[in-house]
């Protein structure tokens, strides 16, 4: 099963994942995504974060929720090789340096930007 689609995060907004991306230098995972809203930044976050619970006052809740697919292939019109990517829990910036097919996802390959 793909993780690409739209998923709405628990305080509301919504995000398209793109699929999963690899530092390749430390091997970390992270979710590469971008916001729905605003300047459509692009963002990674941490796999296991971006997937986990989050408590809240009302108890745990799902931190993104998928509530769709894509209708639309943004990489067609986008060159992910020359976008800047921050990270939601850091101050670093990444670009995507290669990528592939697994299974249904695309994985892209990022590394640190200096």
């Amino acid at each position: 099963m793909s993780i690409s689609g739209i998923y709405r995060h628990f305080k509301g907004n919504y995000y398209e994942v793109l699929g999963i991306a690899v530092d390749v230098d430390s091997k970390d995972e992270f979710v590469l995504y971008r916001q729905m809203y605003d300047v459509f930044g692009y963002w990674l976050r941490p796999k296991d974060m971006f997937f986990s619970k989050r408590m809240t006052d009302s108890g745990p809740v799902t931190r993104f929720a998928k509530v769709g697919i894509s209708f639309e292939n943004i990489l067609e019109k986008e060159n992910i090789f020359d976008i800047s990517i921050g990270n939601s829990e850091t101050e670093n910036r990444y670009k995507v340096v290669e990528t592939h097919k697994e299974d249904d996802d695309i994985i892209f390959e990022v590394k640190v930007l200096l």
